[in-house]
């Protein structure tokens, strides 16, 4: 329990210091740095997507679900909940197996997205290693 309340003062912390200033990058940095091999690097890139509302980068931060490090997991399900306004029941601190149901259930929403007549900002799926 006192794990999970260190890794949410952390994600706060870095919320608030890096504010709204995501949109002051473009998708080429939020691209490359949600798959950066630094977990710094990755949590305040998805948070800077987050902010920023893009939509473009939900694969790669479905992706980051199933990362090594809990805080960019838990940055990433708190992203797409405000960029998707969804939340499949994901939390960061459960059993592998568990945060995989979820991540499942992620991917099959943005399928459905691609998928859908009239949509005018396809989201692509490109997968993150």
């Amino acid at each position: 329990m006192q794990r999970i309340l260190q890794v949410m003062i952390g994600l706060v912390v870095s919320i608030c210091l890096l504010g709204c200033q995501g949109n002051r990058l473009g998708y080429r940095t939020f691209e490359r740095d949600i798959q950066s091999s630094d977990p710094g690097d990755r949590i305040r890139a998805i948070i800077y997507a987050a902010n920023a509302g893009d939509r473009r980068t939900v694969p790669l931060i479905v992706d980051r679900l199933e990362d090594e490090d809990e805080t960019v997991r838990m940055s990433a399900v708190e992203a797409l909940k405000q960029i998707a306004g969804r939340d499949y029941g994901y939390r960061s601190f459960d059993p592998p197996y568990v945060r995989a149901q979820a991540v499942e259930r992620w991917r099959n929403w943005i399928a459905a997205q691609n998928t859908k007549p009239g949509t005018t900002q396809p989201i692509n799926r490109n997968k993150a290693h």
